[in-house]
């Protein structure tokens, strides 16, 4: 369960940012920001969490970078899909 807690736009910029209230992090807040590029929109992700299982979560951490990119690659490819 996530809320939306910021959003904003500019010429040519835009982004929203959603916080984790529920769900497995302990802390998750993710920004989502979209720029103008010519005829089209580049999509940028920032992404701000702290792992669960304490010290352990740490630890493991730059494994979990390689569960997160391909799960952002898809949602990419569906926020492109469906835009088109």
């Amino acid at each position: 369960v996530s809320e939306i807690t910021a959003r904003d736009r500019a010429d040519g910029a835009a982004y929203f940012r959603d916080v984790m209230r529920e769900g497995p992090f302990p802390s998750w807040e993710h920004t989502h920001l979209f720029y103008r590029d010519g005829d089209s929109t580049l999509c940028r992700d920032h992404v701000e969490y702290t792992l669960p299982l304490g010290g352990l979560g740490r630890r493991l951490g730059p494994l979990a970078v390689v569960g997160f990119e391909p799960m952002f690659r898809y949602r990419h490819r569906q926020t492109k899909a469906s835009l088109e």
